[in-house]
């Protein structure tokens, strides 16, 4: 099962400015969802240095940062 791992932070200005887009794209698509901070394991293994990211986990591994929206949706759909 594909895994969407998205990480964000309470002090991350742009992470809160897309958080309701991703909450969307996380309805639109019923995929597994996990939401972390930049300092969990996850964060290391996928070698994620900035908030907010999302890696998508299936048969590869897709990785965008930053707050255009459509980077997300694309990764999510391609």
């Amino acid at each position: 099962m594909t895994k969407v791992y998205v990480f964000t932070s309470e002090n991350c200005a742009p992470c809160q400015q897309i958080k309701p887009a991703l909450k969307e794209l996380q309805e639109d698509f019923p995929l597994e969802w996990i939401f972390l901070n930049l300092d969990s394991l996850e964060a290391k293994v996928y070698d994620v240095q900035k908030v907010p990211t999302m890696v998508v986990v299936s048969e590869t591994i897709k990785k965008h940062s930053g707050t255009d929206i459509i980077g997300y949706y694309k990764i999510l759909t391609t």
